[in-house]
């Protein structure tokens, strides 16, 4: 039985741990049956829905503010109508909503949908039966966060000997965000500096932590250089990470509405603040409403004295009547549940047809990073192709690297203002989203000879001036011969045309692709500069163009088939447009997030 599990896939790990609770509850519930299709909220990528026998949300909030679920959810549901998917919301948070927005009321018509079957909420039912309920047959019932199943899920215990108190960070703005703009960057700096002086002076170790979100991870680097000593966790890979984090600890104070539910699954006591009503209603469902400060209230002092009170009175693993609710809710659906009968068209090879673009997505998260992790994901997700992004350092060195511009120096936390190529040292001591280490060509080069699959690689250098090109060229060919590969097996994608030419004078054998850029030139003119660039490749032997999907245009695939030639698509996010791509003639069609074992399972 196929699900597609809505999820909020974002670098704030929480929601994370809301997808895998319930993928694991799913597994326990339907067992081998159970193929799990984890779908990003933020993706738009509706295509998918109709290959399912339901849609479960894992996650997202009943809301008209913030985050744009107010059009994601509506979007998936009435999707789901089309092709009568039943549709279950398990654990959805509900806020207050204007009855009269029109927002609320294209989320009230969606969730009304006859193809919505059930509705678990985890927070502020009243509201969603007051201003959004009119179906007197749709199924609705209060449970519990999922994840509260935390420690079963993961296998997760707390350390029963920790010592050491996290504190659990989150971005200063965040208060500000949801209607606190009163406190302010400097009461934070003030609450968490106050906050450690007073566990010191207890004599309580301490260390800082975030849930993943980038914009925590900077403001919790800041006050540790502010507080000048202490430690702080390395940023999570992953949600496990996180769980695996928090249950180091004796005790936490938190911002994060998941690093306290959390806590609570593993049996830690935890001190929160009420930023927002969510976090009301949970304080208010584990019987512990003391230990969540209003944010008008936010004190050092005041914070540690709760904690310490709670720390005498240890929290246990939760129990049936906490947990239980959720997942029989979710047991509800899925056995009112029937395979949808689909007429499949002809089965598609996605092995031999899907690249990995920078040699693959993380996570539903991350791209572009040319990185070891990325690759090694990709080999093991039945990838045959991949292309590397390569560029040069400012002292002469091959990295494996998508530019040299501000989103990948932003990804790798370097200066921004005017950027410009990293040396060597300071691009190999770099790591991504502070997760994913920087890799050089000999790294790749030597897991490549160590992989052993079967894997075709498109190498692209970019657009350098002609003698980065030839330095870079000659770099490439003594790395593949070092690690005792066959030049021949690669391709080099090459983005202009002249050193397309030149590369035909040279004695490389890698085989020549060439990238195409997108028109940038009135309407009048674009067919006839793809039709130049198109003839300049073709009679420089060239049988393969390769482009973003934005320059496939009409008249570009009218004209490569003129020509005679091939093409291939970079990448692109949704699973509808890489279908259309592969059945339309594209040789190769780029998946930022998509895997060949991900799609095969979907769509044959």
């Amino acid at each position: 039985m196929k699900i597609l599990l809505v999820q909020t896939a974002n670098k704030n790990l929480g929601d994370s741990v809301l997808a895998d609770n319930n993928a694991w509850l799913i597994r326990q519930i339907l067992g081998d049956e159970a193929e799990i299709f984890r779908y990003s909220i933020v993706t738009e990528d509706l295509d998918q829905i109709k290959y399912v026998d339901a849609v479960i949300f894992a996650g997202g909030i009943l809301k008209i503010t913030n985050e744009k679920f107010f059009r994601y959810i509506p979007d998936i549901i009435e999707e789901a109508e089309k092709y009568h998917i039943p549709v279950f919301l398990s654990a959805i948070g509900v806020e207050n909503c204007d009855p009269d927005s029109e927002l609320t009321q294209r989320l009230k018509a969606a969730v009304n949908l006859p193809c919505v079957k059930g509705i678990s909420i985890r927070d502020d039912i009243q509201t969603f039966l007051n201003t959004l309920l009119t179906r007197e047959d749709l199924r609705v019932k209060p449970v519990k966060d999922p994840a509260v199943w935390s420690s079963r899920c993961y296998e997760i215990r707390r350390d029963r000997h920790a010592k050491t108190i996290g504190l659990g960070i989150t971005r200063h703005k965040l208060f500000a965000d949801y209607g606190h703009p009163e406190v302010t960057k400097e009461m934070q700096i003030t609450f968490w500096t106050d906050v450690i002086s007073e566990l010191e002076a207890r004599g309580c170790s301490w260390q800082l932590f975030t849930n993943g979100d980038r914009f925590d991870e900077l403001f919790a680097e800041e006050l540790l250089t502010i507080v000048g000593h202490g430690s702080k966790l390395p940023c999570p890979v992953d949600s496990r990470a996180l769980v695996e984090n928090i249950s180091t600890y004796r005790g936490v104070i938190a911002g994060r509405m998941h690093s306290n539910i959390i806590a609570y699954a593993l049996g830690i006591p935890s001190i929160g603040f009420i930023w927002n009503q969510k976090l009301r209603f949970w304080s208010e469902k584990i019987r512990h409403p003391e230990r969540f400060m209003e944010v008008a209230d936010i004190d050092g002092r005041k914070a540690v004295d709760l904690l310490q009170r709670a720390l005498k009175n240890w929290n246990r693993v939760p129990g049936y009547r906490m947990c239980h609710p959720v997942k029989s809710e979710l047991a509800w659906f899925l056995n009112t549940l029937q395979p949808q009968p689909l007429t499949k068209p002809e089965k598609i090879d996605y092995a031999e047809k899907l690249l990995a673009p920078a040699l693959g997505g993380i996570q539903y998260r991350y791209k572009n990073t040319n990185c070891m992790e990325a690759f090694t994901q990709t080999l093991q997700h039945g990838y045959k192709w991949f292309c590397l992004r390569m560029r040069m350092t400012s002292d002469g060195h091959v990295v494996c690297v998508q530019a040299w511009d501000k989103a990948t120096l932003e990804a790798l936390e370097k200066p921004t203002a005017h950027p410009a190529p990293l040396s060597y040292d300071e691009f190999m001591h770099s790591v991504y989203y502070q997760r994913f280490a920087a890799m050089d060509l000999d790294q790749f080069m030597t897991a490549l000879a160590a992989a052993r699959q079967e894997a075709h690689i498109i190498l692209s250098v970019g657009k350098p001036d002609t003698s980065t090109f030839l330095s870079m060229l000659e770099q490439i060919r003594t790395s593949i011969q070092a690690h005792g590969l066959q030049e021949s097996d690669f391709y080099m994608r090459i983005d202009v045309l002249e050193q397309l030419e030149l590369y035909n004078t040279l004695s490389y054998t890698m085989k020549p692709l060439y990238f195409l850029t997108n028109p940038k030139k009135n309407s009048a003119d674009k067919k006839e500069f793809l039709r130049a660039q198109i003839q300049g490749a073709k009679e420089a032997g060239i049988d393969t163009i390769g482009m973003m999907p934005e320059t496939l245009s009409r008249d570009c695939l009218s004209i490569l088939k003129e020509e005679n030639m091939q093409y291939y698509i970079d990448a692109y996010t949704s699973v509808g447009k890489v279908i259309k791509a592969i059945r339309g003639g594209a040789w190769l069609t780029g998946s930022r997030y998509y895997t060949v074992d991900y799609l095969d399972k979907l769509t044959n």
